[in-house]
């Protein structure tokens, strides 16, 4: 995808795109609160693909915590408590 485009859909808080930056930061990049947060921004869209894997990955993982998010610009920040 090219960049423009992909900066574009992200800006535009596209869910397919949250959700694939989501799956990246938490498997590529093992950003594990980055990459929730990210994938649950897409499910509370609806995004099924967002749903299922938010679902999955939180069971898998263990992740029980609450994230704290805030989006500045295109700046995000997560926090687990």
């Amino acid at each position: 995808m090219p960049a423009e485009l992909l900066k574009t859909c992200y800006a535009e808080r596209n869910p397919s795109t949250l959700y694939m930056k989501g799956v990246q930061f938490f498997f590529t990049f093992d950003l594990q609160e980055e990459g929730l947060a990210f994938m649950k921004l897409a499910a509370d869209e609806g995004y099924e693909h967002a749903v299922y894997t938010y679902a999955m990955t939180r069971k898998k993982f263990g992740v029980m915590r609450s994230i704290l998010l805030v989006l500045q610009g295109n700046q995000l920040i997560g926090s687990g408590n």
